[in-house]
């Protein structure tokens, strides 16, 4: 009797181990699903690193992470086909916080930039505005008085990234200075805008000045070169002759 009783008893109990384990395997895929689910924080694409030619997408809700990549190979293009994603990984936050691989991954193909405000995401910091795209943070830095750029570049290591950005203090020159001139624009190109903001109108002529003469002396150079490399042909022929 009392052996007839532990039989029973070790049946129920192996069912109730594969229980627990099939109940840890489908919560395991409803929080997958959670993850793509969520709202999307970050989203950003990139090719990989060289020789690679693959292109990779990171995407960061409130609920983890989502790498893909596409292999990208020459024949596929000659053959017009389109690239399929070949891996796609899925990490908690947790996952990502305690595998240094991917960190390293994101790091190679995204930056340190992209790295840290990822780790800040999965520590539960979300910053809503570093969450935007760079073109809109820039959009919004460049409507912000001088004071408070140089807080808001003071924030962290992608905002004072943000406010260094020549598009950005191209933007501000603009909105304090007017339309900027032809000469002023590709001073802007070769100095950067920032530097050209901050010049005062004396330093300004003079840089004009200074590139203008540079410009015409390569022209006349160029003309010089080519004039006397026509008198010795000439000279070599009336010899000839």
């Amino acid at each position: 009797n009392h052996v007839q009783r532990q039989q029973p008893s070790s049946t129920m109990s192996a069912e109730s181990l594969d229980i627990p384990s099939n109940k840890l395997a489908l919560d395991s895929i409803a929080k997958k699903k959670e993850i793509l689910s969520a709202r999307k924080l970050i989203d950003i694409g990139k090719q990989a690193r060289s020789p690679s030619k693959d292109w990779c997408q990171l995407i960061v809700t409130e609920r983890g992470l989502v790498c893909r990549r596409w292999h990208i190979s020459i024949r596929g293009i000659a053959r017009g086909s389109s690239p399929s994603p070949t891996e796609v990984a899925l990490y908690f936050f947790e996952e990502f916080q305690m595998d240094d691989s991917i960190q390293r991954e994101i790091e190679g193909v995204y930056g340190t930039e992209t790295l840290e405000q990822v780790i800040r995401v999965a520590c539960g910091h979300i910053d809503r505005l570093c969450s935007l795209p760079e073109k809109t943070i820039t959009k919004i830095a460049s409507y912000l008085d001088l004071q408070s750029i140089v807080r808001f570049g003071q924030v962290n290591r992608y905002l004072r990234h943000i406010s260094n950005l020549n598009a950005l203090w191209e933007d501000i020159y603009t909105h304090n200075c007017g339309a900027p001139s032809e000469d002023v624009k590709l001073l802007g190109e070769e100095l950067g805008w920032k530097k050209v903001f901050f010049m005062d109108k004396l330093q300004l002529q003079k840089e004009i000045s200074r590139r203008r003469r540079g410009v015409q002396e390569s022209s006349s150079g160029g003309s010089t070169t080519s004039s006397s490399t026509m008198s010795s042909s000439t000279l070599a022929f009336l010899t000839q002759s």
